[in-house]
């Protein structure tokens, strides 16, 4: 953010000719020019922008987030001893929340391609996903679902679920207790800054009793679109019969809403 003596409200007027040129300031203070009502008004001004954009703080409004799919790595594959190849599938959602609302701002659906057998590193269709341009401060809540596709009715249901946020909850199997969140409790929980796995109730169903899909494991991270640099993230999550055992990487940064 920079200032002029007109932003501040000071007329050019005011500056008289003898004074000679200002030297220019730069947002680091080189060559900083002698102090005056409009260059505090700058600074205070510089440093509440400053502050409006720390890691800690909300994110910018007009922001979005990028979400790019890195790789998946799979360590063993069950249906390779039956038909082949794996088919993994991916099922990822972004939710936007502040005080008074949780909004969907991203639905996507990641295939990956299995170049051999177990073990291997798999290669999605889509690397990079974009949200729609948040129009407030919120915060965000990255949700990845891993199944092992055979009919997809599962995984299908699950992605319609997706669309109602408020119907979801979220299982911390990692507690002595199981822990259940909602979408916003999590979102401002300190300890989901990396991607962490978690069950994903639907209602009062546990997805993972599925029937005609496999499911591979969830996990959630809470992101922000204050980051222009990218902020790495990777999670291993195995099925309940162990047949499964994959590695997802992604990473979330700040995209530019004019380069969609």
């Amino acid at each position: 953010m920079t200032g002029s003596p007109d932003d501040a409200g000071v007329k050019r007027s005011d500056t008289k000719p003898s004074q000679g040129p200002r030297r220019a300031t730069s947002p680091r203070g080189d060559e900083a020019a002698p102090p005056g009502d409009w260059q505090r008004s700058w600074r205070a001004s510089t440093q509440r922008a400053k502050a409006r954009t720390e890691p800690t703080r909300a994110p910018p409004a007009g922001g979005i987030l990028e979400v790019h799919i890195d790789d998946l790595d799979v360590a063993a594959a069950a249906d390779e001893m039956f038909r082949g190849r794996a088919d993994p599938l991916l099922l990822l959602a972004v939710y936007a929340i502040d005080d008074d609302s949780i909004v969907p701002v991203l639905r996507g659906v990641i295939r990956f391609d299995i170049p051999r057998a177990a073990p291997c590193s798999a290669t999605p269709d889509v690397r990079k996903l974009k949200t729609t341009t948040l129009k407030f401060a919120p915060r965000t809540l990255v949700v990845a679902a891993l199944w092992e596709e055979d009919s997809g009715v599962d995984a299908r249901a699950l992605a319609l679920a997706l669309e109602d946020p408020e119907h979801l909850h979220f299982i911390n199997l990692a507690t002595p207790t199981p822990e259940v969140q909602t979408v916003r409790e999590a979102s401002v929980d300190e300890r989901i800054a990396h991607l962490s796995p978690r069950g994903i109730l639907v209602g009062a169903r546990d997805v993972a009793r599925a029937e005609s899909d496999t499911w591979v494991g969830g996990a959630i991270v809470v992101a922000s679109t204050a980051h222009w640099r990218r902020q790495q993230h990777r999670v291993t999550l195995q099925s309940a019969d162990r047949r499964q055992a994959w590695t997802l990487s992604l990473s979330t940064k700040r995209g530019d809403p004019q380069h969609r």
